[in-house]
């Protein structure tokens, strides 16, 4: 009887205990859901330049609180693309969105991470995303350069997506940093997917059409738009800021004759942008300091670089970073006093391609000789 009792309080204990585990669960364990994507989503597919759009709600995690929302590629080469910070709303809202312009196809993961203050325990917290690189569908019928400064002529061929239409929104400079000057407007396609419309541009320079269809977003077609004619081998435009000037020239460069140019900043940053089309390297100096080079970028992206000192004279110099071919350049300065092609330049510049910091001075070539002529002394004068 008495060993019934003590088995009978010990069970009592243990169910005691077990509660009040589960209530300090309860109690410490933080949680949401997901409204965008649906909670039953666990993947989502979209094409690269599509927004990735998060949105939470929870009940349990007060006001104020501040969360971290984390995009990250996915397996073993993986890690951080993006970061944002968020901050719960009063009605428990949270949520952050995540531009996809310069990411490449594949899978990502997105993941509200916990935090010291809100665990937010087992329930899943990430979402999967797969993103599809569709740019190979989309060609561009159209002279990617342009001689006008009233409207662009977007031509194209959407591969994929037959007489459905597409979807045409037009920056001025890059989808990254640049503003929408026109769209989204639908046009139609025919039953190859081939389109062509005339767009309204603001001016000489950059502009970028992105292209969606029903199925979401394709791929960019990017266009520069010059004054001037088609026969001037080299052509300069102004365009006023609030800045400063914004310019912009053309030459034709290899990598055995590069293309030259000089460039006076303004007050302020000035930006130098060589526009994509051809793997371009560039080298400059600044107030005739020591060359630098850059070429981080490849045939599809622009290659730039931001000069900080004010009113300082820029050389450039810009060759294809491989191959034989000649190709035109199309440098674009931001901020800038002045910009041309200079050949004369290319006096001021070493062999395209060379390390700045390896050439070897006179005397430094001559110093490993005067030790040799040194060691040689001092066995002679032993033998002595």
């Amino acid at each position: 009887m008495i060993n019934g009792t003590r088995k009978t309080r010990i069970l009592l204990l243990a169910a005691g205990l077990l509660v009040l585990l589960c209530c300090a669960g309860t109690v410490s364990a933080y949680s949401f859901d997901f409204i965008t994507p649906d909670p039953q989503t666990a993947t989502l597919k979209m094409g690269v330049g599509s927004q990735i759009v998060v949105d939470c709600v929870t009940d349990n995690i007060p006001a104020g609180a501040t969360m971290r929302i984390v995009l990250a590629k996915s397996g073993g080469g993986g890690g951080t693309v993006d970061s944002k910070s968020v901050v719960i709303q009063s009605d428990g809202r949270f949520g952050a969105t995540f531009e996809t312009w310069e990411l490449k196809g594949g899978m990502y993961t997105v993941t509200v991470s916990s935090s010291k203050e809100y665990d937010l325990g087992s329930k899943r917290a990430f979402f999967t995303v797969q993103l599809v690189d569709r740019t190979s569908e989309l060609t561009s019928t159209s002279p990617r350069v342009q001689y006008s400064t009233t409207d662009v002529k977007v031509s194209g061929k959407a591969s994929a997506t037959g007489a459905k239409g597409v979807e045409l929104t037009m920056y001025e400079g890059s989808v990254v940093d640049g503003r929408v000057v026109y769209g989204p407007y639908w046009v139609g396609t025919d039953e190859n997917g081939q389109f062509s419309e005339d767009l309204p541009a603001t001016g000489a320079g950059m502009y970028q059409v992105a292209v969606r269809d029903k199925d979401g977003y394709i791929g960019l077609l990017t266009y520069t738009l010059m004054s001037g004619s088609p026969t001037s081998s080299v052509t300069v435009t102004a365009t006023q800021t609030s800045s400063g000037q914004t310019l912009t020239a053309n030459a034709v460069a290899s990598k055995a004759k590069p293309a030259y140019f000089a460039i006076k900043t303004g007050t302020g940053p000035a930006t130098i942008t060589a526009f994509r089309g051809t793997d371009w390297t560039l080298e400059y100096t600044v107030n005739g300091g020591t060359p630098i080079k850059v070429n981080q970028k490849d045939e599809n992206s622009d290659e730039s670089f931001t000069v900080t000192t004010s009113d300082a004279t820029v050389n450039l110099m810009v060759y294809p970073s491989s191959g034989d071919a000649s190709a035109t350049i199309y440098i674009n300065g931001k901020n800038v006093v002045s910009l041309a092609a200079d050949p004369n330049l290319a006096n001021t510049f070493g062999k395209p391609g060379a390390d700045p910091s390896a050439t070897e001075s006179p005397a430094g070539a001559i110093l490993p000789f005067l030790g040799v002529l040194a060691a040689a002394g001092v066995v002679l004068m032993r033998r002595a």
